[in-house]
């Protein structure tokens, strides 16, 4: 929730306060990245597999070196060793600074939106650091001449000396300590330029929060089937149903069928047995209607109403959309992969109302398991469109309920190649 509030706001959130202060650095000692796509250089294999891994986690990209900037740099390079990103110029390091030049030079003629060194600074009192300070002199060179926002990375976050880090924020580069936390920046730094530069800039209502509304103490559950008429009315699509009283069976419906019980007081049907699913004939429903009613009854629950629907088939995908109620804050919307794993799974998004389509939509597309709707490995295509209609439909529900509501979820929304339904319902409201 609080992530999802700095995002609105537009803030960068950190881990840690070391985290915090190379971020810092990168966005006051150079420029701003135009984009991710990043020339990653270094004079060590391991740092360079080291740096790839932690440059993907932070979203950065790593294009391939194209021909002519591939030409250029096996005249430079050692022998052994060839153009790639990450560049690992191995022992060209102890070169003197203008073979370096030549080498940054050939590397950075294509066009890339940062340049990224990786090294290790001997520690104040160690080795030779001549050769140390030749290179970053080069690489910051080479990058400033092509206007390049650059950073070194010094591995360990404690051996750069003072001096160093003087010399290069002087000089326009920002001197980061510690592999992850350099590269996080990079990556903060990345996203902030892009979310600045898009153009896209978001309206006053899609970063202001509304007044906030203190909700009573006093408040009430609908039962399934009020809650589906509700939203059913809003626009949302649910199954055909009917309600019938326990050893009845329901008249107009297609088999196969599913039957809940209906009470304000159970908030978790599966778990109490108040859930049957593909029924297939009036008997079999009467006959489940009366045993959740002796069920529950012997667990001091009252329920002589029961909802039956047509069962839903043919499903690509199951989502669950819930929009709650936060003190302090207002409403949030939460989307996260549906079912009875929900909790399991825990790969969720949240985003604060009131909100657009275009952030429902990327909220959707950053769950992990999104790839599944999007018909990975041949998979059937989940109606996308849908389901973004649906939520908008809930977001408006909520948003004009926005004195009331409490919480309202559909779980799970059952998505088709055409169309989404919403197959369970809770909504919780203070009294109007």
């Amino acid at each position: 929730l609080a992530s999802a509030l700095f995002e609105r706001f537009g803030w960068i959130e950190v881990a840690t306060p070391s985290e915090a202060l190379e971020t810092l650095k990168m966005l006051t000692c150079t420029g701003l990245p135009r984009g991710p796509r990043t020339a990653l250089a270094t004079s060590s294999g391991s740092y360079a597999v080291l740096g790839a891994d932690l440059a993907e986690q932070a979203g950065l990209a790593l294009p391939e070196p194209g021909p002519r900037a591939a030409s250029a740099l096996r005249e430079h390079l050692p022998s052994f060793v060839g153009p790639a990103n990450p560049l690992d110029i191995s022992t060209a390091h102890g070169a003197e600074r203008g073979k370096q030049r030549d080498i940054y030079d050939a590397y950075l003629i294509d066009d890339y939106d940062v340049a990224v060194q990786v090294m290790c600074y001997p520690p104040k009192g160690g080795w030779d650091r001549s050769g140390w300070d030749d290179t970053t002199a080069a690489f910051g060179q080479a990058a400033r001449d092509r206007d390049l926002p650059h950073a070194f990375i010094n591995t360990l976050p404690e051996s750069l000396p003072e001096d160093a880090r003087v010399h290069m924020s002087a000089a326009g580069m920002a001197p980061l300590q510690g592999l992850e936390d350099g590269f996080r920046a990079v990556g903060h730094a990345v996203r902030y330029a892009l979310r600045a530069h898009s153009g896209e800039r978001p309206a006053e209502a899609e970063i202001l929060l509304p007044a906030l509304v203190e909700l009573p103490a006093r408040i009430f559950r609908h039962d399934e089937a009020e809650a589906k008429a509700r939203l059913s009315a809003a626009g949302v699509s649910v199954p055909k149903g009917c309600v019938v009283r326990a050893g009845h069976s329901p008249e107009g419906l297609q088999y196969p069928v599913a039957v809940k019980a209906l009470s304000g007081e159970i908030a978790h049907k599966t778990e109490l047995g108040a859930v049957a699913l593909n029924l297939r004939t009036p008997a079999a429903v009467r006959e489940a209607t009366a045993v959740m009613q002796s069920r529950l009854g012997a667990k001091g629950l009252t329920a002589d109403r029961f909802l039956v629907e047509e069962m839903v088939e043919e499903t690509v995908a199951e989502l669950l959309v819930g929009i709650r109620h936060e003190s302090g804050i207002g409403l949030a919307l939460t989307i996260a992969v549906g079912g009875v794993a929900v909790e399991l799974m825990r790969d969720c998004s949240t985003v604060i109302l009131p909100t657009g389509r275009v952030q429902i939509e990327r909220a959707l597309r950053s769950l992990k398991l999104f790839p599944l709707l999007d018909g990975w490995r041949g998979r059937p295509r989940a109606d996308t469109e849908a389901v973004l209609d649906v939520i908008e439909a809930l977001c408006t529900f909520a948003e004009e309920r926005r004195e009331r509501i409490v919480e309202l979820e559909v779980n799970p929304l059952l998505i088709g190649e055409n169309g989404a339904i919403a197959a369970d319902a809770v909504l919780i409201e203070a009294p109007p």
